[in-house]
């Protein structure tokens, strides 16, 4: 049985962050950071990255709860996920140039969104 204690609430909420998807193609958001740590236990990787064009619900949830209904929302299409060993320069490479080139500017990248990432662990 799940016990609600601060230990074992999203980190966004610990923190007194408001749980928010809005603006995933431009900046990290918690609903981001939240998904990207929920794929990052389940598949037991060290981080994961996630493109912020697919996390679609453009909304907050200032209580920090969402409902399976809102979840489907944020993420309407199934997203394949890909277990990949990559260097951490090229990892922090593709980071960077995420969140430097704005969406649209790059014709080789086409409407590529912001590179959402799972919290520190």
């Amino acid at each position: 049985r799940h016990r609600d204690t601060p230990s074992s609430r999203p980190k966004q909420q610990r923190e007194g962050m408001v749980l928010s998807s809005k603006n995933t193609r431009r900046s990290q958001t918690t609903m981001g950071a939240l998904i990207c740590d929920a794929v990052r236990q389940e598949i037991q990787a060290d981080i994961t990255i996630i493109n912020g064009a697919p996390i679609k619900g453009n909304s907050e949830y200032p209580d920090g709860c969402v409902m399976y209904a809102q979840l489907k929302d944020e993420l309407p299409f199934p997203t394949k996920m890909v277990l990949a060993s990559l260097p951490g320069h090229v990892l922090q490479d593709a980071i960077i140039y995420s969140r430097t080139v704005p969406p649209g500017q790059d014709p080789q990248a086409g409407l590529r969104g912001y590179l959402q990432v799972s919290t520190p662990v």
